[in-house]
């Protein structure tokens, strides 16, 4: 099998033009600067996070990652941005624990158990959310979801599974 290959292989280099190579090699070569760019770019993002961040790094110092307390009272001005991380990392787990496997859901739904009936309106419905920024569907849902879960959500699992050491 793999000698077929290799024929096949020599056949069509024979029968490939200079042309045809000049266009690989620039194909090639632009692929390696988008990658060399790629890394530039991401680069100058740090540099610029980091020069921005370097007064208050030279201020308050690494440890306020770490550090607790958050006390900006004339005089001692601590600060600790621990319960904002932590914060940050939680819910940002928290979020693709929820969409990741949602989202798999969708698309397998979509691309294979879904009637081309219902296919083409649940796919609208997936590109227009899609569509609308992330903050909008947080106002929303801080506006609108929030009071919803404080009041009807939260008392219901508190009666019910307050037992729970969370």
């Amino acid at each position: 099998m793999s000698t077929s290959i290799s024929r096949r292989e020599a056949a069509l280099d024979r029968t490939r033009r200079l042309h045809d190579r000049v266009g690989d090699t620039t194909l090639h070569l632009l692929t390696g600067v988008a990658a060399v760019l790629a890394i530039c770019v991401v680069a100058a993002i740090v540099w610029t996070v980091v020069a921005g961040a370097w007064p208050a790094l030279r201020h308050a110092g690494v440890g306020f990652l770490w550090h607790q307390a958050w006390d900006p009272v004339i005089g001692r001005e601590r600060y600790g941005a621990r319960s904002f991380v932590i914060g940050t990392l939680v819910t940002s787990f928290g979020a693709i624990l929820i969409a990741a496997p949602l989202g798999v859901a969708i698309g397998l739904f979509l691309t294979e158990l879904a009637p081309p009936a219902v296919r083409a309106p649940v796919a609208s419905i997936v590109e227009m959310l899609s569509a609308v920024p992330s903050v909008v569907v947080g106002l929303w849902g801080i506006l609108v979801l929030g009071p919803f879960m404080r009041s009807d959500i939260e008392p219901f699992l508190g009666r019910w599974f307050g037992w729970i050491p969370l």
